[in-house]
Formats: C-alpha cells, structure tokens, sequence
C-alpha cells in the first residue's frame, strides 16, 4: 500500500498559446512539484499542441497528454481531466493563469491539516491579460457583491481529494460547470475548506471574461444603487427560478448515491433533506411570480413570508421582490 500521498493536476486547453508557457512554467517552479500532470486538449488549431509536447520532454515530473477527436465543451473536458487523473489529491488548472511557487505546497499541507474535509481552495489575484495585479482578489470582489462564500466556485483555486471525485463523477451532460458540480456538493455536505491565502494570479483577458460581476478589474461595492437598479431591471425572476430548479434538480441524483455509499448517512441525508426543500420553496416562488393577478400574488407570497419560509433569503425583501416582480 502506497504511503506517501501524491498530486495530480488536470489541465484543460483549447487554443491556449497566447499564455499557456507561462501556466505550464509555474508548475516546474513548484516548492513541492506535481507527481503527475494530466492535460486534455479540446481541439486546438494553434501551436498548443507543439507547446504542450515540447513541455512534455522537458519537464521534471510525468506529463500525459490527450487530445480530444471531438469538441467536448468546457465543463466535460475537466470532466475527463479530472478522471484521467490517478493520485490522491487533484489540483484543477486553467490555461492562463499563472500560479505562486508555494501553490501546492501549501494546499497540500491544507488537506493534511483539515483532513475530514474533500475539497480546498484558496484566493487568486485579479490581473489583466499582461499579469499587471489590479489590487483587486477573488473573495474580496464576491464579498463586495454582498454574497456569501457558496457563490466562491472557481474551479483554478481548487483542490480536490480523489476518493470524492470517485464517488460524484461523471458530470452528467446537460450541467454547465465543472467547479459548480464539484463545489457545490462539497458545500451541501459542509466538506469544503476556504482558505484566504492568496497563491495565483488569475488573469482576466478578451477570451475569458465572464458575466459574473467578480470576475472584473472594477472593484465591486454592494452600496453602488445605479448598479443595483441596473441589475434590478434586467433581472428575469421566471427565469432565473426556472434555471436555479433545474440546477438544484441535477445534484439529488449524486446525493443519493453518497447517502447508499457512506457509512455515516447523517450529513449526506441532511443535505439532500435540505435541497429538495430549497427546490419545493423555489417552485412555489416560481409559482407566485407568475401568478398574473397582483393581489392572488400578494396573498401567496404573505403566506410563505408568515411561515418564515423567505427567513434564509433576506426576509420581507425577497418576499416583496415576488410581489413586485411579475416577469
């Protein structure tokens, strides 16, 4: 039985030249290097392909490289990167960030430290498309949004033990989101450590700004009203319920497959108690936001709201979010 554990990482690439040197060159300078890098490529057209073979013949530990025949999207191929994977503990990698030399080192020493945990992450520096550090991290900008620590999912800061990605993977088709399956779940059975130290910089470019307000060089302010209105009229209740539901519906299957696996079902059937009752409430704000009559929709919403039902989610502000928001 092998004693000492060992680290993978599962890299994705998909035309990834412009900056992928520099990602694959922060792995070499690693205080405590990779056993193994597992990299999938999704088709490139560019010189990845030559760059990651060339990489592969030069580096220090063992490189395995695969290239996929057929386009899998970004979601199922860290599906398959993170399979392919075969040691102890899984470091996720995106293309073009660039990591600091204590990254795995210290991550590792995490999963040592908070054992009965499976999943880890730590803080990223916001950057340009050049690597100039805007000031600005990760935590910081989802806490300047007002949010709390579950909207915390990227997937680069990520670290992940492989008994539990034995045990919820493959990402079922359909889902969008790698980091959200893997995070969310961990989350759900309270197995996920969140740790402030800052050990990347995650860069932020043409090819792979998001939508998500954090994901700017802006520093994000919870008090900006202009901003909050904005967001205010764009936002779609129907369908925003509609897309959470059909999230949340995704992770009862996994669940329930954990609850029949663990020895101890307590925290695993907890989880799942508690997320078909978030979806039973989504519906039945699904149900009141498209009620047309706006008293039938005032006395439906004033009924969960006396049941304490909107308690978890900003109270009477939520409840009059349905009333008002008929769309």
């Amino acid at each position: 039985m092998r004693k000492n554990k060992l680290i993978s990482i599962a890299m994705t690439t998909y035309n990834g030249e412009k900056y992928v040197v520099e990602q694959l060159q922060s792995f070499v300078t690693q205080t405590r290097q990779p056993d193994e890098l597992v990299i999938v490529d999704d088709g490139s057209t560019d010189g990845t392909i030559d760059i990651l073979n060339e990489f592969k013949n030069t580096a220090p530990f063992e490189v395995k490289i695969y290239i996929n025949q057929a386009n899998l999207g970004y979601t199922q191929n860290f599906n398959k990167a993170m399979q392919l994977c075969t040691n102890d503990l899984i470091f996720l990698s995106d293309q073009d960030d660039v990591w600091f030399p204590t990254k795995l080192e210290y991550m590792f020493n995490l999963s040592e430290e908070y054992s009965e945990k499976v999943l880890f992450m730590i803080d990223a520096a916001l950057t340009d498309g050049i690597l100039q550090d805007s000031g600005l991290i990760k935590q910081g900008q989802i806490k300047g949004l007002g949010l709390n620590e579950s909207s915390f999912v990227m997937g680069c800061c990520v670290a992940v033990k492989k008994s539990y990605l034995d045990l919820i993977l493959p990402i079922p088709k359909g889902f969008s989101g790698h980091d959200d399956w893997i995070v969310s779940i961990a989350d759900m059975l309270d197995m996920r450590y969140v740790d402030s130290s800052i050990q990347q910089y995650y860069r932020i470019h043409g090819n792979n700004t998001s939508s998500f307000t954090a994901n700017r060089l802006v520093k994000n302010n919870k008090w900006n009203i202009k901003e909050k209105f904005v967001s205010w009229l764009k936002f779609s209740r129907i369908l925003t319920f509609n897309n959470i539901i059909q999230k949340k519906n995704y992770f009862i299957a996994p669940l329930e497959v954990l609850s029949k696996k663990q020895i101890n079902h307590t925290v695993t059937d907890r989880a799942l108690i508690r997320l078909k009752k978030d979806i039973e409430f989504l519906e039945k704000r699904l149900e009141i936001v498209k009620t047309k009559n706006i008293f039938e929709r005032t006395a439906k919403a004033l009924k969960l709201y006396f049941h304490r039902d909107y308690d978890s989610i900003n109270g009477f502000k939520s409840c009059l979010g349905d009333i008002i928001r008929n769309r």
